[in-house]
This record gives structure tokens, sequence and C-alpha cells, in this order.
């Protein structure tokens, strides 16, 4: 996905987060506890809109924990969520 493809039409990384997770605890995302508990969402929003963050031939990520998820969160909007209820990051 290229920088011209991450716009207006692309929900935000926090938006897909909370609603992935929401999918899979089969809740309404109302229900989930603020994302900002965790991490910034605003930070998490801008992190990978600055073409000088993204890399050119590396993907990068963030990863964190939320609601007994490991998310992980790609420099080309996309994400991953994985269920590790027991799972604590050092």
């Amino acid at each position: 996905m290229s920088d011209e493809d991450i716009g207006a039409d692309t929900p935000p990384l926090t938006l897909k987060i909370v609603e992935a997770v929401a999918e899979l605890k089969r809740v309404d995302s109302a229900q989930l506890p603020p994302l900002g508990s965790v991490i910034n969402p605003d930070a998490l929003n801008e992190l990978f809109t600055d073409s000088s963050t993204v890399r050119k031939h590396q993907q990068a990520f963030v990863c964190f924990q939320y609601c007994d998820y490991t998310v992980f969160a790609y420099d080309d909007h996309s994400i991953m969520v994985e269920h590790h209820p027991d799972h604590t990051m050092a």
C-alpha cells in the first residue's frame, strides 16, 4: 500500500483494532475498555502517516496488549490480532 492509498477512505488504525478485538470477543466495541488505557490512540494513528517513518524495504510495526490480545499494527495500516489470555509482554 502506498502513502497515497492511506487516506480519507482508510479507517484509523485505532478503529480497526477496536472493531477487530470486539469481533473476536463477540461483544459490541462500546463494551471494551478504552484503547487509550494501553496506548496513545492519537500517536498510533499518526505513527505511520508521516512518510518519513515508513520504511521502503522493511515492514515497520507496533505491538501491544489489549483485552487479552496481542495487537500488531503495521505501517501499511494492516493489523493482526492474536489471543493470548495468559500472556504478558516483558
